[in-house]
């Protein structure tokens, strides 16, 4: 039986579905994770309410971190560190953004070394794992 590609080189039909399911895993991700964002009320849930707190303890200058914390996302947070609810909302977002990068990241790392097929593979596992899902909302 004869393929018809009308014209189409090969391989591109194929990266064209790649990154058709790399957006759709990005969408369930994003949704699933607004979903999180939208439900975690409690800033002081976990180490939510320390991170929030050592974010404006960096914007005024007050400290650098408190000895518990790695100083990368409170550094981060405290671009927008403010005494009102958003900073709380804000910073939820800024999480949902880093865990899409990260999905990013690995697709293109994990491409770079194994193959489209494995980078979907990966990204799709990590997309839905429900910790990291969790984590990054």
């Amino acid at each position: 039986m004869q393929e018809h590609n009308l014209g189409v080189p090969p391989g591109l039909i194929k990266r064209i579905l790649t990154y058709v399911m790399l957006i759709l895993i990005l969408g369930q991700f994003v949704s699933v994770g607004l979903a999180k964002v939208k439900k975690n009320s409690n800033s002081d849930g976990g180490d939510q309410g320390s991170y929030l707190q050592l974010g404006l303890e960096i914007k005024e200058r007050k400290a650098l971190t408190d000895g518990n914390r790695y100083p990368l996302y409170p550094a981060l947070i405290s671009l927008f560190a403010e005494r009102k609810w958003a900073y709380f909302s804000k910073s939820k977002l800024l999480s949902l953004a880093l865990g899409v990068m990260t999905l990013l990241v690995i697709f293109a790392l994990i491409r770079e070394m194994y193959g489209d097929e494995v980078a979907f593979l990966t990204t799709l596992l990590l997309g839905v794992n429900e910790e990291f899902s969790y984590r990054c909302s």
